[in-house]
Protein backbone atom coordinates (compact mmCIF):
# COMPACT_ATOMS: atom_id res chain seq x y z
CA UNK A 1 0.00 0.00 0.00
CA UNK A 2 1.15 3.28 -0.96
CA UNK A 3 1.66 6.41 1.58
CA UNK A 4 -0.97 9.37 0.33
CA UNK A 5 0.66 12.19 -1.28
CA UNK A 6 0.65 15.56 1.22
CA UNK A 7 -1.06 17.06 -1.73
CA UNK A 8 -3.72 14.31 -1.44
CA UNK A 9 -3.84 14.55 2.40
CA UNK A 10 -4.30 18.42 2.14
CA UNK A 11 -6.56 18.01 -0.41
CA UNK A 12 -9.05 15.36 1.99
CA UNK A 13 -8.11 18.45 5.04
CA UNK A 14 -9.25 20.80 2.62
CA UNK A 15 -12.81 18.76 0.91
CA UNK A 16 -13.35 17.86 4.50
CA UNK A 17 -13.36 21.72 5.86
CA UNK A 18 -15.57 22.63 2.73
CA UNK A 19 -18.06 19.74 3.54
CA UNK A 20 -18.20 20.92 7.37
CA UNK A 21 -19.37 24.74 6.22
CA UNK A 22 -21.90 23.42 3.31
CA UNK A 23 -23.17 21.17 6.25
CA UNK A 24 -23.56 24.43 8.50
CA UNK A 25 -24.70 26.48 6.10
CA UNK A 26 -27.34 23.76 3.98
CA UNK A 27 -30.26 25.20 6.46
CA UNK A 28 -29.73 28.76 6.44
CA UNK A 29 -29.34 28.93 1.99
CA UNK A 30 -32.33 26.41 1.89
CA UNK A 31 -34.36 28.95 4.38
CA UNK A 32 -33.02 31.62 2.50
CA UNK A 33 -33.59 30.86 -0.65
CA UNK A 34 -37.67 29.37 -0.30
CA UNK A 35 -38.69 32.40 1.16
CA UNK A 36 -37.08 34.41 -2.20
CA UNK A 37 -38.64 31.77 -4.02
CA UNK A 38 -42.15 32.43 -2.23
CA UNK A 39 -42.18 35.63 -2.65
CA UNK A 40 -41.29 35.23 -6.25
CA UNK A 41 -44.11 33.18 -6.86
CA UNK A 42 -46.71 35.09 -4.92
CA UNK A 43 -46.29 38.36 -7.23
CA UNK A 44 -49.33 39.47 -8.33
CA UNK A 45 -50.50 38.68 -11.68
CA UNK A 46 -50.06 42.72 -12.90
CA UNK A 47 -47.05 42.87 -11.53
CA UNK A 48 -45.26 39.28 -12.53
CA UNK A 49 -43.31 41.22 -15.55
CA UNK A 50 -41.80 44.32 -13.42
CA UNK A 51 -39.07 44.45 -11.59
CA UNK A 52 -37.55 40.75 -11.74
CA UNK A 53 -34.72 41.82 -9.34
CA UNK A 54 -37.01 42.80 -6.45
CA UNK A 55 -37.34 39.82 -4.37
CA UNK A 56 -33.28 38.90 -5.73
CA UNK A 57 -32.12 42.03 -4.53
CA UNK A 58 -30.83 41.49 -1.08
CA UNK A 59 -30.22 37.16 -1.64
CA UNK A 60 -26.54 37.39 -0.66
CA UNK A 61 -26.88 39.70 2.07
CA UNK A 62 -29.62 37.37 3.63
CA UNK A 63 -27.66 34.09 2.61
CA UNK A 64 -24.40 35.23 4.45
CA UNK A 65 -26.25 36.59 7.88
CA UNK A 66 -25.74 34.16 9.71
CA UNK A 67 -26.73 35.22 12.86
CA UNK A 68 -30.13 36.14 11.84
Amino acid sequence: MSTPSPSAALNETREQRIEAIMTQLRPKIEQTVRQTMERAVDVPEAQEFGDIDGPFDHLPHRLFDLGA
